[in-house]
């Protein structure tokens, strides 16, 4: 793997500047955060404890859903849709350092966003480090399925269209898990559902090293595995500008 600290500085500070001035990126960043403000001020939903962490992580969910898999794989097109990833490839820039920006940039935004909605709805100090932790391995869960979408796709359209399935999937079923057994049996092996069933336990003082507890645990580790499959199969039968 080529990775080099000033090329990766300079993918790092370029990346971030092109998402945060990309009216799509923008729009998928402040919304996680604009549904945490309507549910904490606008609709009286957060009375008790439960419900505020109920909201809570619905919020987290659609920030799971929308930054690693969407943000990221319209990131990844952006490049090709604007003839940028050629001139960083005859830059001397690796797949891997192009890869690995974009990811860690995606990364740090869902976890910026996921402080902000934890502020902004009042969570419970001592569900913090779980709530965030847990959040971020479900992402990196997720990242290789962006970044693949992103490998397939020709522009930021493309991407939108084809990550939709991608997010329904991803928030619907751990939203309703608990209101059809169907539902329930789909969302257990989903990294949004052990997201919410680690941040729960933790909320309800129970252990999170226990049989259940390492089965979200396992989830999560099994899509990125299984995400890191996929991935190298697309990249290596398209390539990063295929």
């Amino acid at each position: 793997m080529k990775l080099r600290s000033h090329v990766m500085a300079a993918l790092l500070q370029k990346d971030l500047k092109m998402t945060l001035i990309n009216k799509n990126t923008l729009v998928m960043l402040i919304l996680p955060v604009v549904f945490a403000v309507l549910y904490g001020y606008v609709i009286p939903m957060t009375q008790t404890r439960e419900s505020t962490n109920y909201i809570i992580a619905l919020c987290q969910i659609m920030n799971l859903a929308m930054t690693p898999i969407s943000l990221l794989s319209m990131m990844v097109a952006e490049e090709k849709e604007k003839n940028t990833l050629r001139t960083l490839m005859l830059s001397d820039v690796s797949a891997e350092e192009f890869l690995l920006s974009k990811s860690l940039v995606a990364l740090f935004l869902m976890t910026i966003i996921a402080i902000a909605d934890f502020l902004i709805l009042k969570g419970a100090p001592e569900l913090f480090a779980v709530y965030l932790i847990s959040g971020t391995l479900a992402a990196i869960s997720l990242l290789f399925l962006g970044a693949m979408i992103g490998l397939l796709c020709k522009d930021q359209m493309a991407t939108g269209t084809l990550s939709a399935p991608f997010m329904i999937f991803i928030m619907l079923p751990a939203v309703f898990s608990t209101m059809n057994p169907t539902i329930h049996l789909i969302a257990q092996f989903l990294p949004t559902t052990a997201f919410i069933d680690l941040m729960m336990r933790q909320a309800a003082g129970l252990p999170l090293i226990s049989g259940e507890g390492l089965m979200s645990l396992t989830v999560m580790l099994v899509w990125a595995a299984l995400g890191a499959l996929a991935f190298n199969q697309v990249y290596r039968r398209k390539g990063i500008d295929g």
